[in-house]
């Protein structure tokens, strides 16, 4: 399961990259792993993940409509609370980048009716100001993200760019890890 796991953290880090090839490829692998080790938790994560990607942030509804119900299935199998308000707050999200406001709304009270049964706040007042008109939009939501290379040049020569890259890509895990929590 640590490959999963590994693969879902991977997916992570290209999703806030803006890398939706990568994302969805790393989550794509994880949820086939987790899977063929009945791993549901670990398959729904990654479902979750790759719905999410592909309907918020490349806009492809259709693709990932058959992923929201796989993952509804997981759900309706293993009907936990936490698992249960993940999937109700990625089809919300869903719905509220296909610009179904309605379907989205019905989500989101179903998610904060939730999360009060379980003594949890922090959801309400998202919920809370979104329906007062603040909050996430989908224009807001959906941002453009930039290359990090292209970032990168703000600041940075090619030369250094491509200095750091390369040292970038031979450190190992450990050595990333530790680079990182060194900032």
């Amino acid at each position: 399961m640590a490959r999963a796991k590994a693969l879902i953290g991977l997916a992570g880090l290209c999703y806030w990259q803006g890398d939706w090839d990568a994302a969805e490829a790393a989550y794509g692998q994880a949820r086939e792993l987790a899977k063929s080790r009945a791993d549901w938790w670990l398959e729904l994560e990654a479902l979750f993940g790759l719905a999410f990607t592909l309907a918020c942030h490349r806009g492809e509804l259709q693709a990932a409509a058959p992923i929201e119900q796989q993952f509804q299935a997981i759900i309706d199998e293993h009907p936990e609370p936490l698992a249960i308000g993940l999937g109700r707050a990625t089809s919300r999200m869903m719905r509220l980048f296909a610009g179904d406001l309605d379907g989205s709304r019905a989500y989101g009270k179903q998610c904060l009716a939730g999360t009060r049964v379980l003594g949890e706040r922090w959801y309400e007042s998202q919920i809370l100001r979104e329906s007062l008109g603040g909050g996430l939009t989908v224009e807001s939501g959906r941002w453009a993200a930039e290359h990090p290379r292209d970032a990168a040049r703000r600041l940075l020569t090619d030369s250094e760019i491509d200095r750091a890259w390369a040292q970038g890509h031979a450190m190992s895990l450990e050595d990333a890890v530790a680079y990182a929590r060194s900032w």
